[in-house]
């Protein structure tokens, strides 16, 4: 295979881990240098004259490539990869507003991380709703989605012991990093707040409601707001921030 047109190719490292999927990793590192190089080729191969025989699921730092092999073999799906451009490469998503509630049983680990970072409780919320988290993944279970671009002040390690089941929706940090949960289950991670936007949904054309490299901004909501929040699947109640 000649050298990649596309920059970011020449760094990256590929190897056939099926029959019919090729990874491509860009590096170790988890920021938001490394999602961008995800994001280019994912936008890259999505205008490509192999879209129609190809499914990708980026990561982090790395995007699988899941190829119909009765349309395409490995090597035409690598000779097509030396050939991608860097032209109108979309890598920049949507911004979200997505409410989050931090009373009552929502904010289930508030106090506790409090305590451990000697933070005051509405410091850290104040802290989580100041910038918008980028969606970088979804993984682990349908629609748990994995959030860079936590405030350093929040970087805790994740529990020892896995916690008691945490609530579907819940706002979760460990590691430098946030996440929203799709599914009630133990978690070595901390609850936070507890957002009524459904993160997976059989019932949605798009089964979930953020596309990776979206930005999600948080909001405030009571309690109350909270219970009566419209129960509809994918992306109902998450706003698009237009401003």
């Amino acid at each position: 295979m000649r050298l990649p047109e596309l920059e970011i190719l020449k760094s990256a490292w590929m190897r056939f881990v099926a029959e019919d999927a090729l990874l491509v990793e860009f590096g170790e590192k988890l920021d938001d240098e490394v999602h961008q190089k995800v994001l280019r080729l994912d936008s890259a191969l999505k205008q490509s004259t192999i879209s129609a025989y190809i499914e990708t699921l980026p990561t982090f730092r790395s995007l699988m490539i899941k190829f119909d092999v009765f349309a395409l073999s490995q090597e035409t799906l690598l000779n097509t990869l030396s050939t991608l451009k860097a032209t109108n490469l979309k890598t920049a998503g949507k911004t979200w507003r997505v409410p989050v509630c931090f009373e009552s049983d929502c904010a289930q680990d508030l106090a506790e991380v409090s305590d451990l970072l000697d933070l005051s409780e509405s410091a850290i919320i104040n802290m989580l709703l100041q910038t918008p988290l980028k969606l970088y993944m979804y993984g682990f279970a349908p629609g748990f989605a994995y959030l860079g671009g936590l405030d350093k002040g929040l970087n805790i390690p994740r529990r020892a012991t896995p916690r008691a089941p945490m609530p579907e929706g819940a706002l979760m940090i460990a590691g430098g990093l946030a996440c929203l949960s799709s599914v009630s289950m133990p978690t070595g991670w901390y609850v936070l707040g507890q957002t009524p936007v459904s993160m997976f949904s059989l019932l949605s054309e798009t089964l979930v409601p953020f596309a990776v490299g979206d930005e999600l901004q948080f909001y405030e909501i009571n309690f109350d707001e909270f219970r009566q929040f419209p129960a509809m699947p994918g992306n109902a109640g998450a706003e698009q921030n237009t401003g």
